[in-house]
């Protein structure tokens, strides 16, 4: 504090007191909306700001924002009702910031908020967060640890939220979470484990959702979702398990391409439809069984699959085939059909013909 002392050379003194922050650490408690923002000023050389039962306003957090350097700001034990919150806005590419608490009360991360953060290794969101909008996390290439509480709140986690946040290595994902948009984790190269709250009410794995994750060994989808759409798992190299739903109706073009350690898929059995180059390249797949359902398999669905030595279709009228579908999958000596049907698919599959046998 500084001491002031005002002589109106009359007999009249006034004293006075101003609280001033001198430092580049800010550790403070039990401020009320405002004050930390008369507090901070105009200054823009903070390094750390953490506050304990703190109750803010939008001019506090400007007044934190403003700082370029900031490498922690620890706001988890104050409050900050506040729809939108976000650190460098339109302005990107924070190199400083470490560690990073949101404040209880805040319900969106909006768009960018912390794009291009390429320092940022911890985060901690509250259980009031609804949404993560569209790029808010990506390229943050140093984060380790995104943390979501049990009992989030969270609803949607936006396009490319957390694409390219290479060293994330585990994240939850709350059963309220209904939307994850297009490659919302897409090349989290060192993604490890993804985990499903049970009543997950997720119903799609949108396009490049977790493409790319070339360390993530195994997945258990939720039991609600319905279909897997375009390049969802491509390129996951090292997933060797996955579980997908028996609700699911639809694999989409490249769902699972170059999956190369995957050495076996139980398909479901309400399975529609197979896309184009779904399985293709999957060079540890040996066999493969396809429902009775599915009406339709898209071009190159399994070529390339080297170790494929047998496919057993179970439909008794043949699906609809597209063109290379076993094209350079060259261990393939066996497609087995319902004994009854034997006819019709080498019909229908006349390129397969010498291959086609019955069901044992």
């Amino acid at each position: 504090e500084i001491l002031v002392m005002l002589d109106n050379k009359k007999g009249s003194t006034t004293i006075g007191r101003i609280t001033v922050f001198c430092g580049t650490e800010l550790t403070i408690g039990n401020l009320q909306p405002g004050q930390l923002a008369a507090l901070i000023g105009s200054r823009t050389d903070l390094t750390s700001v953490v506050l304990t039962n703190c109750n803010l306003s939008s001019s506090d957090w400007s007044a934190i924002r403003n700082n370029k350097s900031l490498e922690t700001i620890d706001l988890g034990e104050s409050t900050y009702n506040s729809v939108s919150f976000y650190y460098m806005h339109n302005v990107v590419g924070n190199s400083t910031l470490q560690l990073l608490t949101v404040p209880d009360g805040v319900t969106t991360i909006s768009e960018r908020a912390f794009y291009d953060c390429n320092k940022l290794t911890t985060v901690t969101i509250p259980a009031s967060v609804k949404e993560i909008w569209w790029e808010s996390f990506k390229n943050c290439e140093a984060m380790t640890t995104f943390t979501i509480p049990a009992d989030s709140k969270l609803t949607k986690i936006g396009r490319e939220a957390f694409a390219r946040c290479y060293k994330l290595e585990s994240i939850f994902i709350p059963a309220t979470v209904t939307t994850i948009d297009n490659m919302a984790f897409s090349h989290c190269s060192k993604l490890t484990s993804i985990t499903f709250a049970e009543g997950s009410q997720l119903t799609k794995i949108t396009y490049n959702c977790f493409a790319y994750n070339e360390a993530l060994p195994s997945i258990n989808l939720p039991a609600g979702v319905t279909s897997i759409e375009d390049y969802a798992f491509n390129h996951c190299t090292s997933l060797k398990s996955i579980t997908i739903p028996d609700g699911v109706t639809s694999i989409e073009d490249y769902a699972f391409w170059c999956c190369k350690a995957l050495p076996s898929i139980t398909l479901p059995a309400k399975l529609e439809s197979i896309g184009e180059w779904a399985f293709a390249t999957c060079e540890s797949l040996t066999s493969i069984n396809i429902p009775e359902e599915v009406t339709s398999i898209g071009n190159n669905a399994f070529a390339y699959c080297t170790s494929l030595t047998n496919v057993t279709c179970l439909a008794t009228t043949p699906p609809s085939l597209g063109t290379d579908v076993f094209k350079n999958s060259s261990a393939l000596t066996e497609i087995r059909v319902p004994a009854g049907s034997v006819d019709a698919y080498k019909a229908a599959w006349s390129a397969h013909a010498d291959k086609i046998v019955a069901i044992p």
